[in-house]
């Protein structure tokens, strides 16, 4: 519980990674190397570690309780976990695809509540497929790729919200712009050959952005926070945003 008192002092004080990842590393150590695990003694104990971190992040978005410790666990657990390497009897392929994709992230969303759907209950006639290929000849406005990708995060986060689409969009540039400037992304992000560093600088990086726009759109901090699924889909966003740096500076 020390380190974790010492790991929360310097991240909550927005410390750069390079201050507070020796102390995951050293617990992730401990766990894969030090310890002697019983049988299956590894696996149930990252299980709970992720159990913990699932059920904490919801309970904690609608009960209002105040368990320090708890807190200061959730936020270690959350860097320390990736960090946790489990051998499934060799099957290294596996141990790939689990670390890599995270099941407890995803689940049933409801978007509307005692809404039915009516069809049409007369006779119809679907016309036949045109013998012509689709779009031949036909000549499209060209869209952007993450507009679209924009479109969809808007559309499956901010459905509701007073702001219109388009101050959605600019909630999202003004972010990667803010990110795009930021002093340590671009000594230790750009240029950056290791990925598993990266996308753990991304996440410090747009945490502290996050915290310094909170006073101007506390409701968009406040979501940030409390929806880990919104947090992830949002991080992923701003990161392609900044892949594509002509469209943050035409915008």
């Amino acid at each position: 519980m020390d380190e974790v008192d010492e790991f929360i002092d310097l991240y909550i004080h927005g410390a750069s990674a390079d201050q507070w990842s020796p102390i995951i590393d050293t617990a992730a150590d401990r766990f894969n190397i030090e310890i002697e695990w019983p049988e299956n003694g590894k696996a149930d104990f990252k299980m709970k570690c992720k159990q913990f971190v699932k059920i904490y992040s919801r309970v904690a978005a609608i009960m209002p309780f105040e368990m320090k410790d708890w807190e200061k666990l959730f936020w270690f657990l959350r860097y320390l976990i990736p960090s946790l390497h489990i051998t499934n009897n060799g099957d290294d392929g596996l141990k790939d695809l689990l670390d890599s994709v995270d099941l407890n992230t995803y689940g049933l969303r409801r978007t509307a509540l005692n809404e039915t759907i009516t069809l049409d209950s007369g006779e119809a006639t679907i016309d036949p497929l045109k013998p012509t290929m689709v779009n031949a000849g036909v000549v499209e406005e060209a869209k952007d790729p993450l507009d679209e990708i924009l479109k969809e995060f808007n559309q499956r986060w901010f459905n509701g919200w007073d702001a219109t689409p388009d101050d959605q969009k600019m909630k999202m540039i003004s972010v990667a712009q803010a990110v795009a400037e930021d002093e340590e992304y671009k000594e230790l992000v750009v240029g950056n050959p290791d990925q598993q560093a990266v996308d753990a600088l991304m996440v410090t990086i747009i945490d502290r952005i996050m915290r310094k726009k909170r006073k101007g759109d506390n409701s968009l901090y406040k979501e940030y926070q409390q929806n880990e699924g919104f947090k992830v889909d949002f991080r992923s966003v701003i990161t392609r945003m900044l892949g594509d740096l002509d469209y943050l500076q035409a915008r």
